[in-house]
């Protein structure tokens, strides 16, 4: 006798789908927080790096927001289907929805390495080797960007949707849930290997990534390195400061949304038995507010963040003041501060001397 899929007992799963829709919401808050304090807290960036650090938030936030709240698929694994429960489900169809979510995350990919590109460029000496022109490195992420699309959506194209295909799959395997074919918004995956073979492609393109990502971070390490006599000790820091917190954000985001493909990788080869609904709507929560946690690390790293967002909450921050001391409008710099006291110096022994001198005179 067969066993049943614990999974299809109850397919509602409401806890899920307002979790989901909560996370959303807070991450609209942050995500809008963060382009703020982006925008008007950055002020030692330059122009391009702080456009493309936005377009990096919104190009991860967006297809997050997208799924979590438009499809909100949740997977039904190991039964090889996925439910759509979000609010576009009864206007268009998942398969549909999948692709537009497909097209829109490579955008995110790219936006990762363009922030790392951009810095880079900021340091990169001219006679350097590494050093390449703005149109070819446009050049460059435009043709990766492309090459991602196609390679993700001629995966998927592999995933054979057709009603007849779900319906034939059913009768064969599973003629005893047949009657889930006629659930609108279910998305059954007639041939199950191709599920696999689109999570594998997703973790290679992503592993690509993260090395191009971590190549261009050790270049602009050995840019400040090469430049150790030109650069002031503090802006070695600084730079080392802003590729290091890039490289965690970009962890922290990426572990979030890889944990969920990894999750729905493993599910798909599990036995009928298997209980997935707890562990599948922890990790679906978490690929829906993966922007969250990274967002709030960028808060913690930028001192300028943090402070302004305590005087946003209404705490008194001591900041270091930006605006010169009185002793600072009256000898300048510290070099002047020295030279000043050192006069000073001089001009108390002199008149010592002097009236020293007067007594003995007289």
């Amino acid at each position: 006798m067969n066993q049943t899929f614990l999974t299809l007992h109850d397919i509602s799963r409401p806890t899920t789908i307002i979790i989901s829709y909560i996370t959303c919401v807070i991450s609209t808050v942050i995500n809008i927080l963060g382009i703020y304090l982006i925008r008007t807290q950055s002020g030692r960036e330059t122009k391009l790096y702080k456009n493309v650090l936005i377009f990096s938030q919104i190009a991860f936030y967006i297809p997050q927001t997208f799924w979590g709240l438009c499809l909100c698929a949740i997977p039904l694994l190991p039964f090889p289907a996925i439910l759509a429960h979000g609010l576009l489900k009864n206007i268009a169809p998942v398969w549909m929805m999948g692709a537009i979510w497909g097209a829109m995350f490579p955008f995110y990919m790219i936006s990762m390495l363009a922030v790392l590109l951009v810095r880079l460029n900021i340091i990169v000496r001219v006679e350097s080797a590494i050093r390449l022109k703005p149109i070819t490195q446009i050049s460059i992420i435009v043709i990766y960007l492309i090459i991602l699309i196609i390679v993700l959506e001629l995966t998927a194209l592999k995933l054979n949707f057709s009603q007849k295909s779900m319906e034939d799959l059913i009768r064969l395997d599973y003629p005893e849930y047949f009657n889930i074919t006629q659930i609108y918004g279910v998305l059954i995956f007639s041939d199950p290997s191709s599920l696999i073979t689109l999570m594998y492609t997703i973790i290679l393109v992503v592993s690509i990534l993260v090395i191009a990502f971590s190549f261009v971070r050790y270049a602009i390490y050995y840019e400040i390195k090469m430049q150790v006599n030109k650069m002031s000790n503090r802006q070695q820091k600084y730079h080392k400061k802003m590729a290091k917190d890039s490289a965690v954000q970009v962890l922290v985001k990426t572990a979030c949304f890889a944990t969920y493909g990894i999750w729905v990788t493993l599910t798909s080869l599990m036995d009928r038995d298997f209980n997935s609904i707890p562990l599948t709507s922890i990790f679906h929560t978490m690929l829906v507010g993966s922007p969250i946690p990274g967002t709030i690390i960028m808060f913690f790293q930028n001192t300028a963040y943090l402070n302004r967002i305590k005087q946003l909450l209404g705490f008194k921050t001591v900041a270091k003041s930006t605006f010169p001391n009185k002793r600072q409008r009256d000898y300048g710099n510290i070099e002047t501060i020295c030279e000043a006291s050192l006069g000073r110096m001089i001009l108390n022994f002199v008149e010592n001397w002097k009236k020293r001198a007067s007594f003995h005179f007289i």
